[in-house]
């Protein structure tokens, strides 16, 4: 936080503890997201988004909570990392939709920290930085950061 103000600098994340239940999420672009079933088109639980993002600030980029609809003044990134599993899912474009009682999001993406996969070709990285490898292993909060560089650009 900037000193004296409510401003956040910086990326926020959430760090999971590796039990957390799976929500569903609804993509504007499902056809290249994580937590879809392809062959369907059907969403299923996926993403361990913790039911504090719906009403606590500062957890999604932008720092309004989950249920507030700022979509249209910045990108809502909701980054989730999990330590124990050595995962992180990103959705970009996020939002809670109260009325309908269920995540939106324009695209979402999984990382298992423990591999060197990458996003099918052609799919977005949700931030174009997001599948570069680190010349030296980073840290966060503790948890060893071998697979990606950064989360955005």
């Amino acid at each position: 936080m900037v000193p004296g103000g409510d401003e956040i600098w910086g990326f926020p994340y959430i760090v999971l503890n590796g039990s957390e239940s799976r929500s569903s999420v609804t993509f504007e672009y499902a056809n290249q997201s994580d937590g879809v079933d392809h062959r369907t088109g059907e969403r299923y639980p996926f993403y361990p988004i913790p039911d504090e993002a719906i009403w606590r600030p500062h957890l999604i980029q932008g720092g309004f909570p989950g249920n507030i609809d700022h979509r249209w003044d910045n990108d809502r990134h909701m980054l989730l990392v999990d330590g124990m599993n050595k995962q992180l899912y990103e959705l970009d474009g996020v939002y809670f939709n109260q009325s309908q009682w269920r995540w939106e999001a324009t695209s979402g993406a999984f990382f298992d920290l423990n591999s060197n996969a990458h996003r099918p070709e052609g799919w977005t990285s949700l931030t174009t930085a997001a599948t570069c490898r680190p010349r030296v292993p980073t840290t966060l909060d503790g948890i060893m950061i071998s697979s990606i560089q950064r989360f955005t650009s």
